[in-house]
């Protein structure tokens, strides 16, 4: 019977975040991302995430992608704190389900592409500490466990 609810909760919690989920298979395709690496967490938690080889100039200014279960990553962006930070997206994704495209994802990918343009004369320092202080750049450090 518990293997019954188990399977029920996983069921509903995939429908729950089914836009994300869709979106982040799309990306895999696109990138042709294996999943081929693990971070373990203290608590020995295994953290699963697809890498890619960035192909073309789309994909080369991507430094992550959380889209429901999905943690993808370019591969010279693989580090424990990347893949923490993305498994804090995954937790957020859970909790906001069908709005987390709007209400995480977008803003997230505005601060990112804002930084990007308005930041360029910055150090690498000055820009990761803007970016990572955002809504919900922070929230996702906290979530995953990050200390920046």
């Amino acid at each position: 019977m518990e293997k019954v609810i188990l399977g029920a909760k996983k069921i509903l919690l995939f429908i729950w975040q089914l836009p994300q989920h869709l979106a982040g298979l799309v990306f895999i395709w696109l990138t042709g991302a294996k999943k081929n690496g693990y971070q373990k967490k203290p608590n020995d938690e295994v953290v699963w995430f697809w890498e890619y080889e960035p192909k073309n100039k789309f994909t080369q200014y991507i430094s992550g992608v959380s889209l429901g279960r999905y943690i993808i990553l370019p591969k010279r962006a693989v580090s424990w704190n990347t893949v923490m930070h993305e498994h804090g997206h995954s937790k957020q994704s859970e909790l906001w389900g069908l709005l987390y495209l709007l209400a995480i994802g977008l803003p997230s990918v505005c601060n990112n592409l804002y930084d990007r343009y308005a930041h360029r004369a910055w150090s690498s320092e000055d820009r990761v500490k803007w970016y990572y202080n955002r809504y919900p750049e922070k929230w996702a450090d906290k979530l995953g466990g990050v200390t920046r």
